[in-house]
């Protein structure tokens, strides 16, 4: 799954999402949490890459970055810890 997130104005959410052939499976949340997980089902494969096309503009407008993406800022919680030390179990 690819990765959004929008930290500020008192947020830290996340929003991943992924096309697996028909159907879209999207997960969001605070950051450090789970989340909650939905599918949408669609009538065919070019269907799905669409309306995925469109979550992911509307999310972009809405501020969220892509995480890893260039200028993004990585959170505390996603950013590596050399050595593995202090990540949360």
């Amino acid at each position: 799954m690819r990765r959004w997130e929008y930290v500020g104005d008192g947020s830290a959410k996340f929003w991943e999402a992924a096309v697996e052939g028909a159907s879209v499976r999207v997960r969001y949340g605070r950051i450090g949490t789970d989340g909650r997980e939905q599918v949408k089902e669609l009538a065919s494969a070019e269907a799905a890459e669409a309306h995925f096309g469109r979550l992911v503009a509307e999310k972009e407008r809405k501020g969220y970055r892509q995480a890893g993406a260039p200028g993004a800022a990585a959170s505390a919680e996603t950013a590596p810890v050399p050595g593995g030390a202090g990540q949360a179990q």
